[in-house]
């Protein structure tokens, strides 16, 4: 990878990051002005609800999530975290160019999650009925795992999962499957 593709990489990844502090938008429109509204910032209850315990028990992680900021919900134990997080998509406009935002966002952060050790896959099956989903995960199940979503509601979900000690991959994936389910219902 030469330091170009790095200073790309780092520039967008920063880019997204930053983003967090912009306004999140729903798809709902404000029947007044045609605007789209505003949405609330994660509860704590909508936190627990995207990171099920049966989810983080597969997983082998026992522990409570807690806000980490706005629309990001983490447990963190050091080798095994987990975050999931709703990324914004637009700061301003209207409803109607939700979808299409959404949809570059999600093939935007898709592409963003190729790398030189694994492979990014589409719609993987063992995602189950998730459509819109792409995922990197280690071919040992040793290391980060990442899942981006886009929901039904036009919500770009990032989910990420550090897990340094798993035998193979198949609760890996069953863990991501059920944090993928809870994402689709909480957003």
């Amino acid at each position: 990878m030469n330091l170009f593709a790095v200073a790309t990489v780092g520039v967008v990844l920063g880019a997204a990051a930053s983003g967090v502090a912009m306004a999140l938008v729903e798809q709902r429109a404000d029947t007044t002005t045609g605007t789209a509204v505003l949405s609330e910032d994660m509860s704590a209850r909508q936190c627990a609800l995207a990171v099920p315990p049966e989810a983080m028990q597969t997983l082998g992680i026992l522990a409570q999530p807690g806000l980490t900021g706005r629309n990001e919900c983490e447990v963190a134990l050091g080798s095994r975290d987990i975050l999931v997080s709703r990324r914004p998509l637009l700061s301003g406009g209207s409803a109607a160019d939700l979808p299409v935002a959404a949809r570059q966002a999600f093939e935007i952060a898709c592409g963003l999650l190729a790398d030189d050790t694994s492979d990014v896959e589409r719609a993987p099956a063992w995602l189950g009925s998730a459509a819109d989903t792409c995922a990197r995960t280690p071919v040992d199940g040793k290391g980060i795992s990442e899942v981006v979503l886009l929901t039904d509601a036009h919500s770009l979900v990032e989910i990420r999962v550090l897990q340094l000690d798993l035998p193979d991959l198949a609760p890996l994936h069953e863990g991501l499957a059920g944090l993928v389910a809870a994402a689709e219902v909480v957003w």
